[in-house]
């Protein structure tokens, strides 16, 4: 079955058309009455939020790790433990994927079979990591809780 949209369409009109679509009014598309610059964490807490990216201010910068072409866990979990323990500069978003795959040097490592390495080390060093956003695949629920936990300090039995 063929796309639905216009595939000339740029992000901005397809978005556009997803929201009429949906409707405006809808508990998928929440308006923000204050001014997204200034909004704190919190009030971020738990929506998506689409981010343009540099160039629309000169203070923000983006710090980025995304070593993704590789198939070796132990190498990949050093340049994340790296970049989510760095030094946190102001007005920067710091962004680290945990997500790889690749050759290991003698077999093709699955994304899968990375998450499986990298993820599992992760859940150890959580409580080191500074401020940012971490993505990565298949974080299964333990890693998941313990984010989610480190975030907001509650009894454990609610995750459950």
């Amino acid at each position: 079955k063929g796309c639905s949209h216009d595939t000339s369409w740029g992000f901005w009109e397809l978005l556009q058309e997803k929201i009429s679509d949906r409707g405006y009014h809808t508990c998928m598309w929440e308006f923000f009455s204050a001014n997204l610059c200034r909004a704190t964490l919190g009030e971020l807490r738990g929506h998506i939020v689409a981010y343009h990216g540099e160039g629309h201010s000169p203070l923000a910068k983006l710090e980025v790790q995304d070593e993704w072409q590789t198939g070796d866990a132990d190498w990949k979990w050093e340049v994340v433990y790296l970049h989510a323990t760095s030094r946190r500069m102001f007005h920067t978003l710091y962004i680290n994927y945990l997500s790889a795959g690749g050759l290991d040097g003698m077999t093709y490592c699955t994304p899968s079979g990375m998450a499986f390495k990298v993820n599992s080390t992760a859940m150890e060093h959580t409580d080191k990591f500074k401020p940012g956003i971490y993505l990565m695949d298949y974080p299964g629920s333990g890693l998941v809780t313990k984010i989610l936990l480190r975030n907001f300090p509650i009894d454990e039995g609610l995750w459950s």
